[in-house]
């Protein structure tokens, strides 16, 4: 039995972290979201979600600071990282980490599709 992905969407910005949300889990995702830096990274201490969403500007701790917290774990090696952002320099520092990057404002389904693409 295949289990849905998991999907964790990291975004400061409740609707649009809902947009993502509702085109995710109307393609079967398992989806959560997290609103602030700081329990996006006490979450991701024991989740291991198959796909991340992160904005880089998050209240109290840096979508970089996750990312590289991210990239350091091994139990989130397996995981795929899109940045969404609306900086396009913290787009491109993030470009070696991430797995995709898009800079706002950013089409929710071209998003979807790279996104999913990566999980398959």
């Amino acid at each position: 039995m295949q289990t849905k992905p998991y999907v964790l969407i990291v975004e400061d910005v409740k609707d649009i972290a809902d947009i993502y949300a509702e085109i995710l889990e109307m393609e079967g995702m398992s989806v959560e979201m997290i609103l602030d830096g700081a329990a996006a990274l006490q979450r991701l201490e024991t989740a291991a979600p198959d796909l991340i969403m992160l904005d880089l500007h998050l209240p109290n701790i840096s979508g970089m600071e996750i990312l590289a917290y991210i990239r350091n774990q091994p139990h989130l090696k397996q995981t795929k990282v899109v940045v969404i952002t609306a900086n396009p320099s913290l787009a491109k520092a993030a470009e070696g980490s991430a797995d995709l990057t898009f800079v706002k404002p950013v089409s929710t389904m071209e998003v979807y599709k790279l996104s999913m693409s990566l999980l398959s």
